[in-house]
């Protein structure tokens, strides 16, 4: 099997700042929309890597080409609002062209952004990645994913389509390089967020993809005044799509989120609202 990669940003870290290859600052304001659900800066992400798959895979036209995110289990990553994008931008290109999950049977509470390399490595290890054999059978995988830190994800995904697959890419937006704090990606991720609000304000503008980033940021969020009413302002839809997620994944059955889960069924069900827990 023959493993491919690229990002369209190789990121340094200098005096608590980051610059890509060209010297240039990354702009982390956008990236930590994208990570919230913000499909204008997932679609300006796509656009490039779609861009960039084609100058350099172009020769794929004829071949059995799948289009495929990092694992999930239930609640899509955010970097699944990028990969649908590019099969969307590459349909025209690529005439066999499928879009296809690789699943992942366990979640854990903790926010991945914030370990060291040593605990992403143990918590990979710990996961099992899926995927349809016969599906991915010899066939070319793209898949697209947002920041690489450690390379964990990569190489348990390696592992995962050893044998299966003819050839992969694995397509990031960023990739660090050199040394960086364990707490670089939180980071990034986080720039754009102080508070729930700021979520609202991307529902507000533009499509928004509910995603594991934002299901975990609304049943860790602590003043659960502002929590309420940010769930009975955002769209039915929305609060919808975030009960399927956050059920689906079993987030709802971990203790450490009990209580805003309480919160988001209180306000899901037009029950009045916990204010004795909201104080």
């Amino acid at each position: 099997m023959t493993v491919n990669s690229f990002s369209l940003y190789q990121l340094s870290y200098r005096s608590d700042t980051f610059y890509d290859q060209e010297g240039f600052l990354f702009d982390t304001r956008q990236y930590s929309l994208f990570k919230y659900g913000c499909h204008e800066s997932a679609q300006a992400y796509a656009s490039q890597i779609a861009a960039q798959l084609l100058l350099d895979y172009g020769h794929w036209q004829n071949e059995q080409v799948i289009v495929c995110a990092s694992a999930y289990k239930v609640a899509p990553t955010a970097a699944e609002a990028i990969a649908q994008l590019v099969y969307e931008a590459l349909q025209a290109y690529f005439p066999f062209l499928q879009k296809v999950k690789v699943g992942r049977e366990t979640v854990f509470p903790n926010d991945y952004g914030s370990m060291s390399a040593a605990d992403r490595f143990l918590l990979m290890d710990r996961n099992v990645l899926t995927i349809d054999d016969h599906l991915f059978r010899k066939k070319k995988l793209i898949l697209v994913d947002d920041l690489r830190v450690t390379g964990a994800h990569e190489r348990k995904m390696t592992d995962t389509i050893a044998g299966v697959v003819d050839e992969v890419v694995f397509a990031y937006v960023g990739s660090l390089q050199g040394d960086f704090p364990a707490s670089v990606e939180f980071d990034i991720n986080n720039t754009s967020i102080a508070s729930v609000n700021d979520i609202l304000t991307i529902i507000g503008k533009d499509i928004f993809h509910v995603n594991a980033r934002v299901c975990k940021y609304v049943l860790s969020y602590q003043n659960l005044v502002e929590l309420r009413t940010f769930l009975l302002e955002i769209p039915a839809a929305v609060l919808s799509r975030l009960d399927e997620y956050v059920c689906g994944d079993g987030y709802h059955l971990m203790p450490e989120y009990e209580i805003n889960y309480l919160l988001l069924r209180e306000v899901l069900d037009d029950k009045p609202a916990l204010l004795s827990l909201a104080v």
